[in-house]
């Protein structure tokens, strides 16, 4: 279609949109809620990658999909850097 308008543009200059993830994996909100509930029943400080492990099996996600499993992880680091945890 861009090439019909401009036929010297470089295509490789456009770049890729973002990624999407469905609409089903969670609503606004969700994912925090589900954090700070991992958060508040552990014993002890939890890693980010701890944290995923928990969500995947809550959510009864596939383990075994490391990208799946990279795109949680950084999504969880951010959730976690804009919460606080009440101490009991």
């Amino acid at each position: 279609m861009v090439l019909q308008f401009e036929p010297g543009y470089e295509l490789a200059t456009i770049k890729a949109k973002a990624f999407r993830p469905p609409a089903d994996w969670s609503k606004r909100g969700e994912m925090g809620r589900i954090i700070m509930g991992i958060l508040r029943e552990a014993a002890e400080p939890l890693s980010t990658r701890d944290i995923t492990v928990q969500l995947f099996t809550l959510r009864a996600l596939n383990q075994g999909d490391q990208a799946l499993f990279r795109l949680m992880t950084k999504a969880g680091s951010g959730c976690r850097c804009r919460t606080t945890v009440p101490r009991a």
